[in-house]
C-alpha cells in the first residue's frame, strides 16, 4: 500500500488504528486456537459441522464438504481454523487498505475501529469465527471488482469467486442470503462517488439474487429434525470429532425448531433493552455519515433484511456487528466524503474507540450485570485475569 509524504499526525493516527486492529485480530485468533485444541465448541467449530449425513438440510454444505474432504478427527477443526483464517484475512486487509487511502483520518478511524467493525470479535471472541465471514469475503471481492479494470482475466476471477463464496455461504448458513441489499448496492449503485459498475451488473445482481432465494427456501423445506440431527451427530463421532459434545452444534441448530428460539429471545428480555443504545452510539460513524444521507434506502433495506435475526436469536450484537460490516463495505468504496463528519476529532474517536462496547449477548440466566465490552473494557478484563493468576 503504497502512501506518499505523510505526516507525523498521520503515522500517529496510523499506529493508533493498526494497534486496535492488531489487537483485536491477536485476541480473537488466539482464542479460537486454544478453543480448537480443547476440542471446539458448539457455534464456533460443531456449527461449521453440520453436514448432509441424513439428507440434504439448511446450512448443511460446508460441513458436508469438510466431511468428505476433511482428514477427520483433531485436524478436521484445525483446518477449519485455517480455512477461517483464510477468510478473514482478505477483509482486514480491505479495511486497512481504505485507512491507507484515508491517510488513517480519525472519521475512516472511527468506521474501520468501531466497536460493531472488526474489533468486535476482539472484544468478544464468541461473536466472531463464525459463518457470516463467508458471506463478509462475498461483499469485500465484489467490492474489490468495482476497483479493478473491467474485462481482464483479474476482473472475471473476482466474478467467480464472489459467486462461489456466496453460494457456499448461502447454504452453509441461510441467513447469509440476508445480505443481498449490500451485494446488490455494490454492483448496481452508480454516482459520482463510486466506480463504473462492472459489466452485466444486473445479470450477477439477478444471479445472487436467485441463489438467496433459493437457499432462503432452501431453508423452509429442509429446516432439520431431531433425526436428522440424530445422523448430523452419529457421522461426527464417526469421523473422530474429539469436542466433548460433538453433537451439540447439530443438536441446537438443525433439531430446535423457530418457535424454540423465539421463546429463547422472549426471556431475555427487558434485560436486552439496552442493547438499542449500544447499538445507536456503536453505529454513530454510519448514522452521522454523509453516506447515510444518499443511500439511506440501501442501508434502510439491509437493516430491514437483518431484523429478523433479532427475534429468533440471542446474539444481538452478533447482528449489528453484521449489518455494520455489509454497510462499512458499502461505504468503503467512496472517498473521503462519504464519512466526512465535523464530530470525528482525537478525543471523540478515541472514545468510541475506546469506550463503547456491544456485546455478543447480553446479560443471561437472569443476571444483571452486563458483560464489560470495548477496547478498554478488554483490557480491564485482561488485568484483572492476569492479578488473579499471579494471586493463585
Amino acid at each position: 500500500m503504497p502512501e506518499i509524504s505523510l505526516t507525523g499526525a498521520d503515522r500517529n493516527r496510523r499506529a493508533v488504528a493498526l494497534g486496535v486492529l492488531a489487537l483485536a485480530a491477536v485476541l480473537s485468533v488466539v482464542n479460537q486456537a486454544h478453543m480448537v485444541a480443547l476440542g471446539g465448541d458448539n457455534y464456533r467449530t460443531a456449527d461449521w459441522l453440520i453436514n448432509y449425513a441424513g439428507g440434504f438440510v439448511r446450512r448443511g454444505l460446508f460441513g458436508e464438504l469438510l466431511r468428505v474432504f476433511g482428514p477427520g478427527g483433531q485436524a478436521t477443526l484445525w483446518v477449519l481454523f485455517g480455512f477461517q483464517l483464510a477468510l478473514y484475512a482478505p477483509v482486514f486487509w480491505f479495511v486497512v487498505s481504505y485507512l491507507s487511502r484515508q491517510r488513517w483520518s480519525w472519521p475512516a478511524l472511527a468506521l474501520a475501529c468501531g466497536p460493531l467493525s472488526l474489533p468486535f470479535i476482539g472484544w468478544d471472541p464468541g461473536g466472531g469465527f463464525r459463518k457470516e465471514i463467508i458471506g463478509f469475503l462475498a461483499l469485500v471481492v465484489l467490492a474489490s471488482l468495482r476497483l479493478r479494470p473491467h474485462r481482464t482475466i483479474a476482473h472475471w476471477t473476482l466474478v467467480g469467486a464472489a459467486a462461489f463464496l456466496w453460494v457456499l455461504g448461502v447454504l452453509s448458513w441461510e441467513p447469509t442470503a440476508l445480505m443481498l441489499p449490500a451485494v446488490l448496492h455494490l454492483l448496481l449503485s452508480s454516482n459520482d462517488w463510486l466506480p463504473p459498475r462492472p459489466p452485466h451488473a444486473r445479470v450477477l445482481g439477478l444471479g445472487f439474487a436467485l441463489v438467496s432465494l433459493a437457499g432462503l427456501g432452501a431453508s423452509v423445506l429442509a429446516p432439520g429434525s431431531p433425526e436428522k440431527a440424530a445422523a448430523i451427530c452419529a457421522s461426527l463421532v464417526a469421523g473422530g470429532n474429539p469436542t466433548p459434545d460433538p453433537c451439540a452444534g447439530a443438536v441446537l441448530v438443525v433439531g430446535q425448531s423457530l418457535s424454540d428460539g423465539m421463546a429463547n429471545v422472549a426471556s431475555l428480555w427487558p434485560m436486552y433493552a439496552g442493547y438499542p443504545v449500544v447499538m445507536v452510539i456503536a453505529m454513530l460513524p454510519l448514522l452521522l455519515s454523509p453516506w447515510l444521507a444518499r443511500n439511506w434506502r440501501w442501508a434502510l433495506a439491509a437493516a430491514l433484511a437483518t431484523a429478523p435475526l433479532y427475534l429468533v436469536a440471542i446474539d444481538y450484537g452478533r447482528w449489528g456487528h453484521i449489518l455494520f460490516v455489509e454497510l462499512m463495505v458499502c461505504v468503503m468504496l467512496c472517498p473521503a466524503e462519504a464519512i466526512a463528519s465535523a464530530l470525528w476529532n482525537p478525543v471523540s474517536t478515541l472514545l468510541l474507540v475506546c469506550f463503547a462496547g456491544v456485546p455478543n449477548a447480553g446479560p443471561m440466566n437472569g443476571g444483571t450485570r452486563w458483560p464489560l465490552e470495548g477496547l478498554l473494557g478488554t483490557v480491564i478484563t485482561m488485568v484483572q485475569f492476569g492479578v488473579f493468576l499471579a494471586g493463585t
